[in-house]
């Protein structure tokens, strides 16, 4: 009988639900050859069926802002996401899929995109409503640099409060 295979640790677990559900957001053009790409950020699906991906509105701004600075460089480019699956072990799959502005807040620097056409099932991230988190607990953050396979970057540290505001 062959070895059993040991369990994954819940940081494992997590890391990779967070890795499949991170994106990246790009302008893209199709090519003959595939895509030509051009990312500004990350996202990631939110636990809803019908395509939606959060991201930071600065990074919308930044693509608006670069599609309006230069219309003929940027002409036949579209705005849209750039889902990873995991290939055969030798190299990263990637699926590039048209996303519309869904909505925006400037004031938290949040932005929503909606993919109307998934090219697969998305893996999503739930959002909890705990908004004061507290000071000592774990806290993660990842983002997009999908340069080679399994490249998300996952950092991880205790949250530290500090003080703020006016006095």
């Amino acid at each position: 009988m062959g070895k059993k295979k040991p369990s994954k640790t819940r940081d494992q677990r997590v890391l990779e639900r967070v890795r499949k559900a991170t994106v990246g957001v790009a302008l893209a053009k199709r090519e003959d050859d595939g895509f030509s790409l051009n990312f500004e950020g990350a996202g990631f699906f939110i636990d809803n069926p019908s395509g939606v991906v959060l991201t930071a509105r600065h990074v919308l701004d930044a693509i608006e802002k670069k599609m309006t600075e230069d219309e003929a460089k940027w002409a036949g480019y579209k705005l849209g996401v750039l889902i990873y699956r995991p290939g055969d072990g030798t190299r990263p799959d990637f699926s590039f899929a048209p996303a519309l502005r869904a909505a925006r807040n400037p004031e938290h620097d949040v932005a929503a995109l909606r993919i109307r056409e998934l090219p697969v099932p998305p893996t999503c991230l739930r959002l909890g409503y705990n908004l004061e988190p507290q000071e000592g607990v774990m806290a993660g953050t990842c983002g997009w640099p999908h340069t080679r396979a399994q490249s998300i970057r996952f950092a991880r540290g205790v949250a530290k409060i500090a003080a703020g505001g006016e006095e």
